[in-house]
């Protein structure tokens, strides 16, 4: 694509002209002899991809404010999930004794809870930084569609790559990341369950260990929180699953329509 781009810029800088041209490019280059392109044609095809992205985010929209009512409600679920575990003297000790895999070190379960909580916030606050460029782009590109003009396509092609998707691809990250402690959070609640079952095997070692075992208050909390806990668990990563792709797909476009309009311009100022 890079290539294919620098050979047109190069055409337009050379101007318009029907001779052969004396150019040297790539070898097994081929190209028109007729080296002109518009300014409405470049217009044209940069708004197109301006539109494929207005039209993606229109799509996702409801998904991404799904995906902010679960974050929100999440935050408050995983601390709340915290404050049982920390009220209750077995499951305390019980997961802090417990070391298990977590980003590439042995950390306690306790420390997991503890880090998601962090991780929801920065994705909270990324996702509020993607959905305010988003609907500036959006604004940004109905206004153009009421007044298309080149200097309006540049102004939304160029806030497009550098801004809309840079707030993308740190969503994108985030929600990778976020993707991760859920999974670590499973596998957390799971422990949990398994310290409250007196049919496990891990019952019989935390209790040698310990030296005591969960009350039936303990044992009744935990059992209250361990189904929805999953289950909201699940309902993210499903969101998760569905946004992760979006910020690729539109970096495309977005880049595009970046390299595009700059020509359009270009040829405007040169007066193709």
């Amino acid at each position: 694509m890079r290539l294919t781009l620098s050979i047109v810029l190069i055409l337009l800088i050379q101007g318009c002209a029907d001779k052969p041209s004396t150019l040297s490019l790539p070898a097994n280059t081929t190209i028109s002899s007729k080296k002109c392109i518009s300014e409405q044609e470049l217009f044209k095809k940069s708004y197109a991809e301006l539109a494929r992205v207005a039209q993606s985010i229109q799509k996702e929209k409801a998904t991404l404010d799904e995906f902010k009512e679960f974050v929100s409600i999440m935050k408050h679920y995983v601390s709340d999930y915290a404050n049982v575990i920390e009220a209750s003297s077995y499951f305390t000790q019980a997961l802090r004794i417990l070391p298990i895999p977590y980003a590439g070190e042995v950390a306690n379960a306790t420390r997991i809870i503890s880090t998601s909580l962090i991780t929801l916030n920065e994705t909270a606050s990324t996702l509020d930084k993607y959905q305010n460029s988003s609907a500036n782009f959006l604004r940004g590109f109905n206004q153009l569609k009421q007044k298309a003009t080149l200097p309006a396509l540049e102004q939304l092609s160029q806030y497009a790559d550098n801004v809309l998707i840079v707030n993308a691809l740190e969503l994108q990250a985030n929600m990778k990341k976020m993707g991760k402690t859920t999974e670590n959070l499973l596998y957390v609640n799971k422990l949990i369950s398994d310290a409250s079952t007196s049919t496990s095997s891990f019952f019989d070692s935390v209790k040698d260990f310990v030296g005591m075992t969960p009350s039936e208050r303990e044992k009744e909390l935990v059992k209250d929180s361990d189904t929805l806990f999953k289950s909201k668990l699940y309902q993210i990563n499903r969101h998760i699953s569905i946004l992760k792709n979006s910020a690729t797909i539109n970096r495309q476009s977005i880049a595009k329509s970046r390299v595009i309009s700059d020509l359009a311009v270009e040829v405007s100022r040169r007066g193709y």
